[in-house]
């Protein structure tokens, strides 16, 4: 289905990785093929929910692969992998170190997610016209083998599982739509689990798709950097809040395949730095 590919290969361009976050599954025996690529930067930082400038650049920069496919009619599988290298260069903050053993750049392969969708709503075979695309979607994370304590680790090294709703509506009259998603995720160790959710709108005028979108996401639960029991060993148990505005456009190429451009914007936050991120993804359909 030609609106499926579009809105994928808009969420790639814009989040930077699907992690099956899409409502538009593909057909049994289909598949879609997302090769991704972001840099992200940031130079403030909320400590807790306090603004700062770190000493320093904060750099990341992430190639990876997210691959979709349907094996029975409303049934998909997913998997994203990934690698990752993130620099600070900078120094201590307020007499706190950042880094560990004056290691600037880290890197290695992000958490891998896996998961399976049940699409069980299908807004074009519904007898409704008002109904949405509903899936329901229930996944694995496998923690990547990066090392964790600094604040340019690549992740938080959690486990986990995690379950979600996504939604999507198109109307055709207009070619425009609605995008969105709710997940909730039970992450291991002392990590907090957390919840995220987005919502997003996009308009297709000739080759060209743009969306734009909001997310949140919030742990439940954890500390705040630099405040009581924090340490380096403890960056893991972070309790972290961000919102962020999201853009994307994307070029239909073929019927096949389609390129992205996505720009996201942390807005507001707790504990967690005030990004920029730039991604290029492309979507093929396999």
């Amino acid at each position: 289905m030609r609106t499926k590919s579009l809105i994928l290969s808009l969420l790639a361009g814009t989040l930077g990785s699907l992690h099956g976050s899409d409502a538009y599954i593909p057909a049994p025996g289909t598949g879609n093929l997302h090769p991704i690529a972001s840099v992200q930067w940031a130079k403030d930082f909320w400590f807790d929910d306090n603004p700062a400038t770190l000493p320093g650049h904060l750099t990341q920069t992430t190639a990876g692969v997210d691959v979709e496919y349907g094996i029975a009619p409303n049934l998909a599988i997913d998997v994203s992998v990934g690698v990752s290298n993130v620099n600070y260069q900078g120094g201590p903050l307020g007499g706190t170190v950042l880094t560990q053993d004056n290691i600037l750049s880290r890197k290695g392969l992000t958490d891998t997610r896996f998961g399976l969708s049940w699409r069980m709503v299908d807004e074009f075979t519904s007898l409704n016209d008002a109904a949405p695309t509903l899936t329901l979607r229930v996944g694995g994370i496998i923690a990547g083998n990066y090392d964790t304590g600094f604040i340019n680790a690549v992740s938080d090294g959690a486990d986990g599982y995690e379950v979600g709703l996504k939604f999507g509506k198109v109307f055709i009259a207009s070619s425009a739509g609605l995008y969105g998603d709710i997940a909730y995720r039970w992450l291991s160790s002392s990590t907090p689990d957390e919840w995220e959710a987005s919502l997003g709108v996009f308009k297709t005028s000739g080759a060209l798709t743009y969306s734009a979108g909001l997310r949140e996401k919030q742990s439940v639960g954890g500390i705040d950097i630099l405040g009581p029991g924090f340490s380096l060993a403890r960056f893991t148990d972070v309790r972290e809040k961000n919102r962020t505005a999201e853009v994307g456009i994307t070029w239909n190429r073929t019927e096949a395949s389609t390129l992205s451009l996505g720009y996201a914007r942390t807005l507001a936050g707790e504990n967690t730095p005030k990004k920029n991120v730039l991604v290029a993804a492309m979507s093929i359909e396999l």
